[in-house]
């Protein structure tokens, strides 16, 4: 590595990107950070102050080691863990009072008998596939959730219910409208949750996709994040 090259961060435009997208969004919808690899390698040390500085109180990152050195930064926000549940993590999340992200019925299972043997409340959400095909409950486990939840979910506290948009850069995908629908349909079954379905790019669909939280990656770092669209955000590299 060569000790002479410098990559310079400006964090006034990071703190200007947060706040630009605070007035996208309505008054009461949750702008969160996504702040996973790192900020995106732009460094966590730096980046998180500056977004709790700005207003931010919720953070998602991948793994549990990327939450427990968010947890160092600062006691009160909240850090959502996007990659699931590990097993062998509970105690961890459980002292630094992490929110891991549950994706299938299986991590689901563990997490409420880790509670129940222990007699404990964890916070949790839940991330339903709408159409990503990636990480959430798919088809089969979200119709047996719902059938089931008061059996299968008796100790944990649901924070927030998510998924994730699959086209969201390309407004006149028909995919975005269709996952709405299915994400809207959860609404009756977890009254009391959080729910969050936009990334970057689905901030910019509209406030239809806001629900009462949205997870800015890119865009707080200067992406543009819609095809064929001028950038509204500032370069922060």
């Amino acid at each position: 590595v060569d000790k002479n090259t410098f990559l310079k961060i400006n964090l006034k435009s990071l703190s200007d990107n947060y706040k630009t997208i605070k007035k996208k969004v309505r008054d009461k919808c949750i702008v969160a950070a996504t702040v996973k690899a790192n900020a995106y390698g732009l460094g966590v040390r730096k980046v998180v102050p500056t977004l709790i500085k700005s207003g931010c109180q919720f953070f998602f990152v991948a793994t549990t080691n990327e939450a427990i050195e968010l947890r160092k930064i600062n006691k009160k926000i909240s850090i959502y863990i996007l990659n699931g549940l590990v097993v062998k993590d509970l105690e961890l999340i459980n002292q630094y009072n992490l929110i891991p992200i549950i994706n299938n019925i299986t991590q689901l299972k563990k997490i409420e008998k880790y509670q129940s043997q222990h007699k404990l409340q964890i916070k949790i959400a839940l991330h339903f596939d709408t159409g990503m095909s990636r990480l959430g409950f798919d088809k089969l486990e979200t119709k047996y959730i719902l059938k089931n939840k008061s059996k299968l979910i008796k100790n944990s506290e649901i924070q927030l219910i998510m998924s994730h948009l699959a086209c969201a850069d390309d407004k006149k995908s028909k995919k975005n409208k269709s996952q709405l629908a299915k994400f809207k349909k959860l609404k009756d079954y977890f009254p009391n949750a959080l729910f969050s379905l936009s990334n970057s790019a689905g901030i910019l669909l509209g406030k239809e996709y806001h629900f009462d939280m949205v997870r800015p990656g890119i865009s707080i770092y200067g992406g543009n994040c819609q095809k064929n669209e001028n950038n509204y955000y500032k370069n922060v590299v």
